[in-house]
């Protein structure tokens, strides 16, 4: 039977994605350097300000682009939590704050 270590990260995001996304790769490096093939970042953790919400939906494109080069670069899987949307399920846009 094969075993991977898998690594539950906790975060404490706030309103700032730069600053939320430079902590979560310092943990996803962390885990990776411990053995961890899999890194399961938690709900929010791009931001945690229903004002920056849209505002950070709209910038999708490259939260995914440098969460895959970092899953490349570390040879890690990496569940992405939750991430904002700019818009529902039903098309109508998510509102500002």
């Amino acid at each position: 039977m094969t075993h991977a270590l898998v690594a539950a990260i906790q975060l404490c995001s706030g309103p700032d994605l730069a600053t939320n996304l430079d902590a979560a790769e310092h943990q996803l490096r962390q885990a990776a350097s411990a053995g961890a093939r899999l890194a399961v970042l938690p709900e929010n953790f791009a931001v945690f300000d229903a004002a920056q919400y849209r505002h950070v939906a709209l910038q999708l494109p490259a939260i995914l682009a440098r969460l895959a080069a970092l899953a490349r670069e570390l040879d890690l899987w990496i569940v992405a939590g939750t991430l904002p949307a700019a818009d529902r399920p039903d098309g109508t846009p998510v509102p500002k704050g």
